[in-house]
């Protein structure tokens, strides 16, 4: 086998087979547009590349995409195991990103320290994770809520020492939750289209404008 490393298992028995498609549709277009400015140097027609390797469309996965996160969407129970750090327990048992995170411990007791402190918190596009008495889960949730946090997920998980471990999904961006939205981009995608846009530029724009996923851009850029 050839490869950087091979591993080979004995006394074993594979249980089962999960597989799952990786959901970002990438074209051969996308890279003739690109290669576009080496591509007309050297006069190459556009889609050589798909002709040559028989491939219309490669899948990708996000780039914040983690390997629990695959192995959830598969159907795959993940199990975070108690260690030595609770938060990072919690963190992973809460499904939320865990890409880049920041962990404050307790929120001051006093009214306004509390509600400017929650106000830090929902203003943190990172996941934020909190430690909170039982008893006062609930006047914490109410008061994130109360700051302007009621469209982000909380989780709380029940730490070893008696504490309560929150964890504050992050901050989205997005809002294309109406179908008018969505919409809105096909309009914008066939304006651009009609100008000339390229399709590359396009799916920037799409991107940057009306928050959609990349390879649901490209199927507009492309009007199909």
């Amino acid at each position: 086998m050839n490869g950087n490393a091979t591993i080979r298992h004995a006394g074993t028995a594979l249980l089962a087979i999960t597989g799952l498609e990786a959901p970002v549709v990438v074209p051969s277009m996308w890279f003739d547009e690109q290669l576009e400015v080496s591509r007309k140097r050297l006069r190459l027609p556009r889609g050589l590349l798909q002709r040559v390797a028989g491939v219309h469309e490669r899948r990708w996965w996000d780039a914040d995409t983690a390997f629990d996160d695959a192995a959830i969407a598969a159907g795959i129970t993940v199990t975070p195991i108690p260690g030595a750090s609770a938060i990072l327990a919690a963190l992973v048992a809460s499904g939320l990103s865990a890409t880049a995170f920041t962990f404050l411990g307790f929120l001051p007791r006093a009214a306004t320290e509390r509600r400017a402190a929650a106000q830090w918190v929902l203003a943190s596009p990172h996941t934020v994770v909190l430690y909170e008495a039982p008893p006062r889960v609930a006047d914490l949730l109410q008061t994130l809520a109360a700051a302007g946090g009621a469209e982000r997920r909380a989780v709380a998980h029940d730490d070893l020492d008696g504490a309560v471990a929150i964890c504050i999904g992050e901050r989205r961006y997005t809002h294309r939750s109406a179908s008018g939205h969505h919409d809105a981009a096909a309009r914008r995608a066939s304006a651009l289209r009609e100008e000339g846009t390229s399709v590359r530029d396009t799916v920037r724009h799409l991107q940057k404008e009306f928050g959609v996923a990349r390879n649901e851009a490209y199927r507009l850029a492309q009007g199909t």
